[in-house]
């Protein structure tokens, strides 16, 4: 009979750690992404490539929600996400050429939906940073905007492309 209850309680004691792992994923994005942005800029290069693999994670949709809450100039602070987006940026040209194809796929993406200027250059210096061929349709529209034009001049030399 001992043997049966302790054997019981070893069974119950596996399973909370099983239902702690399974809760962590049920997370919403905007959870997910909110705690990933809380924790930049890093303190050490550590936890800095932790931050970034957690954006990773995130996909194509956290990536998309972090532009969404861009605020407009001078109406909020766009430091952690503008950090974020950056280091992101910059980690996907580290031989992560699927992660690159939907940074630039993103970033041409949320363009359209962008209205406020510093937020649209930001994502064009974005599109300088990790822009190949399929980045040049979507900056193309953007050498005509006087205020524009120059961001996206460097942005179209800069894209890393075979033409």
């Amino acid at each position: 009979m001992k043997y049966i209850i302790g054997l019981l309680l070893f069974i119950c004691t596996l399973q909370v750690p099983v239902h702690a792992q399974q809760s962590a994923d049920q997370r919403t994005l905007t959870t997910r992404v909110a705690d990933v942005l809380a924790k930049f800029p890093a303190a050490d290069k550590k936890q800095y490539d932790a931050n970034v693999t957690e954006l990773g994670k995130l996909g194509s949709e956290g990536l998309q929600q972090m532009i969404s809450m861009l605020s407009p100039e001078g109406k909020g602070d766009n430091t952690a996400l503008e950090y974020a987006i950056s280091a992101y940026s910059s980690s996907v040209m580290e031989g992560r050429q699927t992660d690159r194809s939907t940074a630039v796929q993103v970033y041409c993406n949320s363009l359209k939906k962008l209205s406020d200027a510093s937020n649209i250059n930001f994502i064009i210096r974005q599109l300088q940073l990790v822009g190949d061929d399929a980045s040049l349709p979507c900056l193309a529209p953007y050498l005509n905007n006087e205020v524009h034009a120059g961001a996206a001049a460097r942005a179209i030399a800069q894209a890393k492309s075979e033409a």
